[in-house]
């Protein structure tokens, strides 16, 4: 990750114009290099999560945390994607003031990856992300009006570097995404 982070950091010097002026191309040219970047750091970061849960080494930092609060924050994050595509986008929660013992970064972690292949996933309509209370958990669910699973990958989109698109709608991605979640929660 270090070399990554150096590209990643010297794209931001060239785009801030701190080495000088850059022309309209090389402003493009050097925003691609930074997306292709940050896409390799994400790719590179699941990997070694799934590798650190699978050796035991990941560890929680449990906490009581607020989980509308948290949950409002991941809308607000992936808001604009759903808005690029003309979807809604909401939290739905009838007790503003879910309270759970977990860790926070993981919590948020999972719900963007959830919240962010709903939205992938969804041509028209939109996701809602709501909550209920149960005797000692809370059950947090992420629907969406999208294409939806086939039924022959509800036993594998949980499985590393497996998707369950649908044909029509192919946008890609690692297939690590619902394999780290899944451990989480299960963590």
């Amino acid at each position: 990750r270090t070399p990554l982070t150096a590209m990643l950091g010297f794209s931001d010097v060239l785009l801030k114009g701190l080495d000088g002026e850059l022309s309209a191309i090389q402003q493009e040219d050097v925003s691609r290099i930074k997306r292709s970047g940050l896409a390799i750091l994400a790719l590179v970061n699941d990997i070694v999560d799934l590798s650190k849960i699978e050796s035991g080494r990941m560890t929680l930092n449990l906490q009581t945390l607020e989980l509308t609060s948290l949950t409002n924050d991941v809308v607000a994050s992936t808001g604009k994607l759903a808005a690029d595509k003309g979807l809604y986008l909401v939290a739905d929660f009838p007790d503003p003031t879910f309270e759970v013992v977990a860790d926070a970064q993981r919590v948020s972690q999972v719900l963007t990856n959830l919240v962010g292949n709903a939205i992938k996933f969804t041509a028209t309509g939109g996701v809602t992300v709501g909550a209920t209370l149960g005797p000692s958990e809370v059950r947090v669910e992420v629907r969406d009006t999208g294409v939806g699973i086939a039924p022959d990958a509800l036993g594998t989109i949980w499985d590393e570097f497996r998707e369950g698109n649908r044909g029509a709608i192919s946008p890609g991605g690692t297939g690590l995404g619902l394999a780290i979640s899944r451990r989480l929660v299960n963590m």
